[in-house]
Order: C-alpha cells, then structure tokens, then sequence
C-alpha cells in the first residue's frame, strides 16, 4: 500500500484528493498498533479466514494453532495485544449436512413427506423472506464483531454484547433450519429424543446462514482443504449421518462429496485446492466428480504422488492428487503432471520441480491420463490408434499369468510359477491370476507386450501404480489383429528369450505368516532381463510408429526407481 501511495505522491498526474483514501486509512490504522506485523496479521485471520471441521477438537488446534502464529510476531510484552475472537470465523459443523442456498430451505418447503411437489403458499413465501432477513441482519452483526476487533481502545463490554447478541441471532436460526432439514431426513422435531440424536449425529451445518454474507455474494474467493478419505459406506453402515443430494454419491467416497459442496461455494474467479486420492484420476467410480469437473469450466492442474520411496505425508500410505482450480473459463482443460516418485531428500524441491502438460478426460476410459510433457502425449496418442486384445471372460486353459500388484515392472508368464504352503500343499499363487485370449494364435505375442515398458508406462500413466488386474489389461490398446508377421514373429522370439532369463535368474524364498504358516516361493528380477524388455520395445517400436525420440523415452521412463535400490526393495515385499 505504501508503495502505491508513494507512486501517486511522486506522480506528476492530476488525481482526485480522496484517491486511495482507503490505503491511508488502513496505514493510519496500523500506525496506531505497537507491531504492525501482528495487526496486519489479526487482521486477516478476522477479515479474511474462515473453516469448518466436523471434529471440534480440530477446530480448537486450528485456532491454537493462529493464536500461536501471532504471538510469534511479538518481540516485547510492549506489544501485547488481545488476541482475535475467531469462534466465528473456524466452526464445527459437517460440511455435508445443511442448507448452503434459500433455495434448498424452499424445498423443504414444497416437497412433501412421500417425495410428491406442491406449490409454494404465501405463508411459506414470507417464512422464507423473513429467514433471509433475519440471516442478512445476523451477517451484519458478524461484520460489526469482526470490524470491532481491529479498531484500537475497542470497548470490552460493547464487544461482549455484540458476541452475544450475535450468537443469539445464529441459535435461532440454525434451531428452525435444523427443524426444517430433520423434517426432510424424516425426523419431527416433536419428537425431541429422536430429534437431539439426529442434531447430534448430523451436526448440521448450514452454509446459508453461518456465512451469509459471503454465499449471498457468490461465494468464497479461495477455497482449500484435506477432505476425509472415507468411503460414504462406512458412514452409513455406521449410521453417524446420510450425506443427501448429491450428484457424486455414485462415486462413493466422502470426498468426492467435500469437493462438490466446494464447487457449489465458489464464484465465477474463486480459485480452488484440494488434496484427494489419486482415484480421482484413476479410478471409473469417480466419473461423476470427473465430469463435475469439466462442468465448472476451469484449468484443472492435477498433480500426482506415488508412496514410494517417498510419501507426501508420512505415515499415511496413499496415493495422492492435489487439484488446483483456476477462476472460470469457456471451457475447462486439464493440465497434469507425471505421476511423481521422489527420495527423501528431493522433498525441498518437489513442488518447485512440478511440470504440467495438457491433458484430458478419456470417455471411454472414464480417467484423466498423468501426461508430463509432449512426448508422453505422443506416445500415448499412438498408442490410443489400437484396440485391445479380446481375451475369455473365464479362461478354462489359460495361456499366461500376471502378476495382479507389480511394481517397476509387469511379471507375466507362460508358466505358474511356484508356491507351496503348508496348509495348502503345492499350488499357483493367488497373486498370479490366468489369462487366456479368444484366438490363441497371438498368446506369445500378447505376452511379449505385457511384459513390456510400453504397458508398464501405460499403465503406470493412466491407473493407479498398484493393481493391474482385468480392467487394466483388457484395455491395453494393444492392436494385436493389426500387428505385421514380421513384428508377431519377433515378438515371439523375444518371449521364448525372457521365459527362459526370468526362469533361470528366480531364487527360492521362503517366509513365515501367521494365517499360512511356512510357505515357499520363487521370486523373479525383471529389472535383470531388461536387456531383453528392451528389445521388445524396439520391436513394438515398429508396430507402434514410435520415433527414436518416443522409444527413448519409453526404455528410459523412470528409469532411476526402476534399476535402482528402491525397486529391489520393493521387489522383496
């Protein structure tokens, strides 16, 4: 601000005298605080900050947690301020429950027990009038509470009776919505027993009221935040509360639900930041976020995190995706990362490092591709131009076995590899699961590719990093009916190479398990046959049309973590 109001002072313009009057008052008000940093800062957390957590004990860190952050900004006891009053700008209450429009209060209204619609009388018109007045007043003794804090020589008392009246305006309020909302879940409030446990275990929160002013105007100008990982059904078996009305309940986590009550509080240039799992990316249940996503008519940034070597958050093993949304478009376009991998070390610089490419939702995939750059787009497009093999539903004499969680590398075999327990005796592992293709005419061929780095990139680029079961193989572009004889005969003559090299490097293991007891097995080094992979690249290179620079890229993807300690460790898991 002092840098503007220099500008204008050393201007040779003519402007008006009351130009960036604001700016003055605002330095005069600091002027008159011992520690400007700490008013500026109080003044943001009043003004500027708000939250909501269903757990009320992370709503008291959170607050601690600001309190501390302004404390740290003193650096004599002559500085000492009150600190912020911010019990109404961080709440406890479950986004997930409750009114965020008038619009959602009215139909409450004009929809009866039995679901049937009636018309809206006069009586619930001037109800509905009469709450929007009522929240548009308890807003305005919210501004005049959080205004009071930042004005010097602040009168306690004046203070203390805002908040109190305050807090009465907002008890009425959320006492008749939540009559209103436990009508709509079946509950009388007549019935004060079932009534109280229905409030208790909701914890309704209603968007409309508690931040009227900011909903009325469109919306949140940032909204961030870590939804809980939660799968809907957990809720709900356990009964804490039933989510309703949502377009996403298909997608059947809670955060999914989260990231559209977000969507439905931001304006046309709010900017938005989740952190989610990555199935928002990968998995075809969240085709309905997904397509929310191309709704809202934004850049979408989606950068990806795998939990090897390296977790973004220790001690939570989950695959991560942070969504960024950008202010409104015409039309929305996705921009994505590789799916990152990182030492310990390199933590410091892994956001600064972030690179992002365009990409898009496949339709027919329902998933968002983690394209890093032009080549990734290149490779993926060529091999989009093929269809996948057709393979048997229930194959009745498999041909091959995969390795349902590979790691670095894809382990498929023309042989069950070995597994003894002693419950079960001799038998194929239940981590190998069969495979058997329509024509058995192409198996070798098909086996060559599977193994190869172009499906493990692919796969690795468009799903998960972790199960690559029937979905991912049986849509694996392959283009086996279009592959030349040359190619097929090569191919062919590569798979007989690597059975034999994955065969005579395996060593025995043996391991002990509670559930099994002794067991033994063979365990393979793919990473030691990528002489061989490789050429299997060169030949599917061909059939692909990839250039010199495409195959590179493809041999090369990642090649760190997969020739290096982290894959043997993994390996051994």
């Amino acid at each position: 601000m002092r840098g503007f109001l220099d500008d204008l002072k050393h201007s040779k313009r003519k402007h008006r005298p009351e130009k960036m009057k604001d700016f003055r008052e605002v330095l005069n008000q600091v002027a008159e605080h011992a520690s400007e940093r700490y008013f500026i800062l109080k003044s943001i957390i009043v003004s500027n900050l708000f939250g909501v957590d269903i757990m009320e004990e992370a709503v008291e860190i959170c607050k601690l947690r600001l309190f501390l952050k302004l404390v740290a900004q003193l650096e004599s006891y002559k500085q000492i301020e009150p600190l912020p009053d911010v019990d109404f700008n961080v709440r406890a209450g479950n986004t997930l429950v409750g009114f965020t429009t008038l619009k959602e209060i009215q139909d409450t209204f004009v929809t009866t027990s039995d679901g049937q619609r009636r018309m809206l009388y006069a009586q619930d018109t001037a109800t509905l009038k009469r709450i929007e007045e009522d929240a548009e007043i308890a807003d305005r003794a919210f501004r005049k509470f959080r205004k009071m804090q930042t004005e010097q020589g602040m009168d306690a008392s004046k203070f203390s009776a805002t908040k109190v009246n305050l807090r009465k305006r907002l008890d009425n309020l959320r006492d008749e919505l939540d009559q209103y909302l436990a009508s709509d879940y079946g509950v009388k409030a007549n019935d004060k027993k079932a009534y109280a446990k229905w409030r208790t275990s909701h914890q309704p929160f209603h968007w409309f009221v508690e931040f009227y002013g900011i909903v009325h105007h469109g919306g949140f100008d940032v909204i961030i935040g870590n939804p809980p990982y939660v799968e809907l059904s957990t809720v709900r078996h356990s009964k804490q509360y039933r989510p309703r009305n949502f377009a996403t309940e298909t997608c059947g986590t809670l955060y999914a639900l989260c990231t559209e009550r977000a969507f439905t509080l931001l304006h046309s240039r709010s900017k938005f930041s989740f952190i989610v799992p990555l199935s928002l990316q990968t998995t075809t249940r969240m085709n309905g976020l997904q397509q929310l996503l191309v709704d809202e008519k934004r850049h979408a940034y989606m950068s990806t995190f795998d939990v090897y070597p390296s977790k973004l958050f220790e001690g939570a093993k989950q695959r991560l995706c942070i969504l960024i949304l950008s202010e409104r478009i015409n039309k929305s376009r996705f921009w994505t990362t590789f799916y990152n991998r990182w030492k310990p070390e390199a933590r410091g610089t892994l956001f600064s490092n972030l690179r992002y490419h365009d990409s898009y939702l496949d339709k027919n995939l329902l998933l968002v591709p983690k394209l890093g750059n032009r080549i990734a787009e290149q490779v993926l497009r060529k091999c989009s131009q093929y269809s996948p093999a057709l393979y048997k539903d229930r194959p009745i004499d498999p041909s091959f076995y995969v390795h349902r969680i590979p790691y670095n590398y894809i382990k498929a075999f023309d042989f069950v590899p070995y597994f003894w327990s002693e419950v079960d005796g001799q038998k194929k592992s239940e981590d190998y699961k069969p495979y058997q293709l329509e024509s058995s005419e192409a198996n070798r061929s098909l086996l060559a590719a599977l193994n190869s780095n172009v499906f493990f990139w692919w796969w690795y680029s468009l799903y998960e990093g972790y199960h690559c079961g029937r979905h991912e193989i049986f849509s694996f572009p392959v283009g086996i009916g279009k592959m030349a004889a040359d190619v097929s005969e090569s191919l062919i003559v590569q798979t007989n190479r690597l059975m034999q090299d994955y065969k005579l490097r395996c060593r025995r293991k043996t391991a002990s398990y509670r559930a099994t007891g002794k067991i033994e097995y063979d365990e393979f080094y793919p990473r030691q046959s990528k002489a061989i992979i490789d050429e299997i690249d060169r030949i599917l290179a061909k059939h692909y049309d990839f250039s010199d620079e495409e195959l590179d890229f493809i041999i090369n993807y990642d090649i760190k973590y997969r020739m290096g300690r982290e894959g043997i460790d993994r390996d051994n898991e």
